[in-house]
């Protein structure tokens, strides 16, 4: 049996990847994050990464930093940085905390691939692009759905995206953030029914220090993590009703309070949400509430089901 050690497994990842201190320093860089980056070893390691890579959210919402401020896995940021020769470059970035065998942190670690296509950004690529959106489709209702993209990007309006497991959603969700004036700020996604209720709200909106139990310091909500860029608020349609109202309230005020808090956070982030149920039925049942309906969907709309004429690569 062939055995690998780590270090060239490290070297031979086709992601970038390098990890920081507790003071953000580069600590390591693999041969992947010199190629997309354009910088050597030699020249990063020991420098702050803000001074490297230069990031729109270096100074706001930085993914790293939010890993080592709450412990938490930060998952497909997208991220504008520049690279050694002045060009802007989107990354598509995973962060994770480093922890030693006491689980005291050590620093944070970052995997990034480049979305940048043959030395072009994807920004305002053709949403029938197959490389930039990952969709392919050959129906009536998909090529309505795909035409509009770029129309429904420049507006502001709340999108909601109807559609069966798996017919990608996200993808065209993504789709419309780099196509939008929001392309600037971070597309910040949550799925409303992966996360326990009672930690939903707090997730959502953040929280304040002693807000409940364990909230042992203040932290930012997915709202305020967005910034000027995109919340997709994911399977919509599992939200609680209480929050629901919550949900109603914000988008109608366009301000919002942490749990335990009582100063005002704007809004700024578009939302587009997504659903597999029928929300209509759902609405008429009384377990989604009517309001709510009509103000996330603005926009809304439909994609045809995974396997008829119609495909979506991540069926």
């Amino acid at each position: 049996m062939i055995r690998f050690d780590y270090v060239t497994l490290f070297e031979t990842l086709p992601e970038g990847v390098f990890s920081v201190d507790q003071e953000f320093r580069i600590t390591s860089f693999n041969q992947s994050a010199e190629r997309i980056s354009g910088f050597s070893r030699r020249e990063v390691l020991g420098r702050h990464c803000w001074d490297v890579f230069r990031s729109n959210r270096c100074r706001r919402n930085c993914p790293l930093g939010c890993a080592l401020e709450t412990g938490e896995t930060r998952m497909d940021q997208e991220v504008t940085t520049f690279n050694a020769s002045g060009e802007r470059q989107l990354l598509l970035v995973n962060v994770n905390v480093m922890r030693d065998d006491h689980g005291a942190v050590l620093g944070a670690v970052e995997t990034f691939r480049s979305l940048r296509i043959d030395g072009v950004d994807c920004i305002g690529t053709d949403p029938w692009d197959q490389k930039f959106t990952g969709i392919i489709g050959k129906s009536l209702v998909m090529h309505s759905v795909m035409d509009r993209l770029t129309d429904v990007a420049k507006s502001a309006a709340n999108v909601l995206i109807s559609g069966e497991s798996g017919t990608g959603k996200e993808l065209v969700a993504r789709a419309i953030h780099r196509l939008s004036p929001y392309r600037k700020g971070p597309f910040t996604a949550v799925n409303c029914s992966s996360l326990a209720e009672s930690l939903l709200e707090s997730e959502l909106f953040g929280h304040e220090k002693g807000a409940f139990t364990g909230a042992d310091r203040e932290k930012a909500g997915r709202f305020e993590m967005a910034g000027g860029g995109t919340l997709f608020l994911d399977e919509i349609g599992e939200l609680k009703p209480d929050l629901q109202v919550k949900l109603l309230r914000v988008i109608e005020q366009r301000v919002f309070e942490r749990v335990g808090g009582t100063k005002p956070v704007p809004l700024q982030a578009r939302i587009i949400s997504a659903t597999n149920q029928d929300l209509k039925k759902a609405r008429l049942e009384g377990r989604f509430r009517e309001d709510l309906y009509y103000r996330l969907q603005t926009v809304p709309l439909t994609l045809p089901p995974c396997g008829s004429a119609p495909r979506i690569s991540r069926c």
